[in-house]
């Protein structure tokens, strides 16, 4: 995981010099806005990826609900026998909050 932070109180410190000139609503809003993107910046970095795979013959029922979705495996012949299912941790995307001051 990556040790950078999002540092709310550095971006409002940044931009404390712009109060005077823009209204405080504009500003306010600025501030949240690059909050949220270096929080996503930082979720995208520290995203964990899934993998799961469901051969057709053995996993029938996952099979038939990836399939056409996901990247199908085959065999010599060009037949599918099953299908690589990624997805994205959704707790790993979460646990960045923790990396919010």
């Amino acid at each position: 995981m990556s040790k950078r932070k999002v540092e709310i109180y550095k971006i409002i410190r940044d931009k404390w010099q712009y109060l005077l000139e823009e209204p405080a609503r504009e500003l306010i809003h600025d501030i949240a806005k690059e909050a949220c993107r270096q929080a996503l910046e930082l979720a995208t970095e520290n995203a964990k990826l899934r993998h799961n795979f469901y051969r057709k013959d053995e996993d029938y029922e996952q099979y038939c609900e990836y399939a056409g979705t996901y990247p199908e495996r085959h065999d010599k012949y060009g037949e599918p026998y099953g299908v690589d299912v990624f997805d994205v941790n959704r707790q790993s995307i979460l646990d960045i909050i923790n990396q919010v001051e």
